[in-house]
């Protein structure tokens, strides 16, 4: 009790001290007064907001807008309440500009996926230290205080970071930058701003006056989700030092200690917490374990029923993990069904429900609502520097799979064009076979690479989600049918047979089994056939043109290619002359186009580097040219990428090396 007068008193005594701004803190009970609203550009405009606070009442950031908390100079600390509710990327509390956009000269108090640290210049744009605490959807106390260039973090009261800064008299904003990406999100109460640098002992002794003020308050800090998927629940003593008594009504599902076993079937619980004269209860269930060891799938999600009714962006439900290995999902906003709304649906996956596996298969049915957007279907991360993902709605309209460990600049991927269209339903499968892995569309092989880097390098990654991303994306908005995880490899004609949709070619529609082109042109035949080889230089003459006749002792042929960049072949049948398959081949800037006649487009990457092509369907009648339409293919390094072109009769499909080039790589008459 004694501890508390002390520090209430050295509180209301700091509270009273002249300040820069203010001549009390900020509790935003009548408004705004003294700080000036700024938005995301550092410019004066916005409007207030406001929530319910840390007491009473509290200003809502809504990542547009902020405050101008007027100028610093040598010396000052600035003190708040903050509940953060941005997702995603890195946030900034407080920010001490002493220059311009262009020179990037500041300080500040930054969230890293909602964990405070202390940026500057100094310290070379990298994070000094950062805290435990993770500020999201819970209360915490942040103080920065500076004394002519050292400045200290504090987190409930508590240092985590120090060291030099830039001296510089500048002005201190609170929640925007110059960069609208790191705006705050959030709620703030308490706000103090003071013209001296606050020591320690007074820094601590604001948190504490905040946070041991009211018993009640302090369980506020504590918002167990609906369902729990973890083994462990963090019951740690509370922000200002005091101890929680904590007692579970099932002492063999969730321990005192917040140890959870998780059970044969999903099981009630009630955790009952004590401070003082206070006692709250916290209502959960904790899903089931596993019923049995299924080594074939790792998890699977059937969505034609389940869902729940809406409840903020607290879990509202859980998606049963049909294997059998309990990796269940947790349901956040409204989703009933698998249809996602795009505004708070998504659904959480297990903590490493990856690691370990270095082969697998993800299948995925989906109709998307909308597209051209970077909405994320899949992702499995540990925040925004390493995660595996499906993105079904690109800007480029492009259908892509990435992994990286150096966030978005090092992504690598596997790409197909075009993407999916908004309202058709796709089946998609993705395999992984270490680093290399394969993407297919509808039953149909569409690309694959080596991307370097298996999903199990990402080690026990605690972000995964379906229909969300680790960055503040866009939500993915539409329907997802089925997820399902194997933990093996599927091959071509798997795959094929489970989600194939073109009607199967007729026995013996395919007489060229294999073509390829470097110094000499090798051909591989499934049967007995004649077939018409031309060789074309890069002005499009003829170089050579030779008759095989393939035997059913030896279904290859080989010959030289004469300096050739394309080959044409085409397989007729020897007794009636007819034409039975065609394909062509072209070389060029380390790609090589394969085309076969009905419009299927192969296009592969033999360099160490990534790469593009720029397909062209022209539509003549007779020689007059009626439409050309040009798509840029994307083929990672050492990979390849399978192009379903439907051209018409009468149109010739032609594969540039680029946009601006005029020398093809591929061309094939219908």
């Amino acid at each position: 009790m004694m501890k508390r007068l002390f520090f209430a008193a050295l509180t209301l005594a700091l509270m009273l001290a002249p300040t820069a701004f203010a001549a009390d803190t900020q509790r935003f009970e009548d408004g705004l007064n003294g700080p000036t609203l700024v938005n995301s550009s550092l410019e004066r405009g916005g409007a207030a907001d406001y929530a319910d606070g840390y007491r009473g009442r509290g200003l809502r950031l809504d990542g547009k807008y902020g405050l101008d908390l007027g100028p610093v100079d040598g010396a000052f600390s600035v003190t708040a309440m903050v509940n953060v509710s941005s997702v995603g990327g890195t946030k900034t509390v407080f920010f001490k500009n002493m220059g311009s956009k262009e020179n990037e000269n500041w300080t500040g108090v930054i969230l890293a996926q909602g964990v405070p640290s202390l940026w500057d210049r100094a310290s070379g744009w990298k994070v000094r230290d950062t805290s435990a605490q993770n500020c999201l959807n819970t209360w915490t106390h942040l103080a920065y205080t500076e004394n002519n260039g050292a400045g200290t973090l504090y987190v409930n009261g508590e240092p985590v970071s120090h060291g030099e800064v830039n001296a510089a008299p500048g002005r201190l904003y609170l929640g925007v930058t110059y960069w609208s990406d790191d705006a705050l999100t959030a709620v703030v109460d308490e706000l103090s701003v003071f013209d001296t640098c606050l020591s320690a002992a007074e820094v601590r002794a604001i948190a504490d006056g905040l946070i041991d003020a009211d018993d009640e308050t302090l369980f506020e800090n504590y918002e167990f989700p609906s369902y729990n998927l973890v083994d462990d629940l963090d019951l740690s003593a509370v922000p200002g030092g005091e101890e929680i008594a904590w007692s579970s009504s099932d002492e063999a599902v969730l321990s005192r200690g917040g140890a959870v076993t998780r059970p044969s079937e999903n099981t009630d619980v009630t955790l009952t917490g004590r401070l003082g004269g206070v006692t709250r209860e916290f209502k959960f269930t904790v899903l089931a374990g596993a019923s049995h060891v299924n080594d074939e799938v790792i998890l699977s999600y059937s969505f034609a029923e389940g869902g729940a009714s809406p409840q903020d962006v607290r879990p509202s439900g859980y998606i049963p993990d049909e294997s059998g290995n309990g990796n269940h999902g947790v349901v956040y906003g409204g989703m009933v069904g698998g249809v996602f709304d795009g505004a708070d649906d998504y659904v959480q996956m297990p903590n490493g429900v990856l690691s370990g596996h270095d082969k697998f298969s993800i299948v995925i049915s989906l109709t998307p609502d909308l597209v051209k957007t970077n909405m994320f279907t899949f992702c499995f991360g540990n925040g925004t520097d390493e995660y595996f993902f499906l993105n079904t709605s690109r800007p480029d309209g492009n259908l892509r799979a990435a992994i990286t460990t150096g966030s978005y600049k090092e992504e690598k991927d596997v790409v197909h064009t075009p993407g999916i269209r908004s309202g058709e339903r796709a089946d998609i499968v993705i395999t992984a076979d270490g680093g290399f892995y394969k993407m297919y569309l509808n039953g149909e092989l569409v690309s694959a690479a080596d991307l370097g880097t298996a999903a199990a390098d990402l080690g026990e990654t605690t972000m995964n989600y379906l229909a969300k991303s680790p960055y503040n994306d866009p939500l993915f908005k539409g329907e997802i049918n089925e997820f399902t995880i194997y933990s093996r490899v599927m091959d071509d004609d798997e795959v094929y047979a489970a989600f194939g949709r073109a009607e199967p070619q007729p026995s013996g529609g395919e007489y060229i089994t294999d073509i390829a082109m470097d110094e000499s042109l090798k051909l591989e035949f499934s049967r007995f056939c004649m077939a018409a080889v031309s060789l074309y230089g890069e002005n499009g003459a003829l170089i050579k043109a030779a008759t095989l006749k393939v035997s059913d002792d030896d279904l290859t042929a080989e010959l030289s290619s004469d300096g050739a960049v394309c080959a044409e072949v085409a397989a007729f049948d020897a007794a009636t002359g007819i034409v039975k398959d065609r394909v062509t081949v072209s070389r060029g800037s380390g790609l090589v186009a394969c085309a076969r006649n009905g419009g299927s487009l192969t296009v592969a990457n033999f360099s160490g580097e990534n790469a593009s092509a720029a397909v062209m369907i022209a539509a003549y009648d007779g020689d007059k040219l009626k439409s050309a339409d040009i798509t840029t293919v994307p083929v990672a390094a050492s990979g390849f990428v399978v192009l379903p072109v439907n051209v018409p009769e009468g149109s010739r499909l032609l594969v540039w090396r680029s946009a601006n080039s005029l020398v093809p790589l591929a061309s094939l008459s219908v």
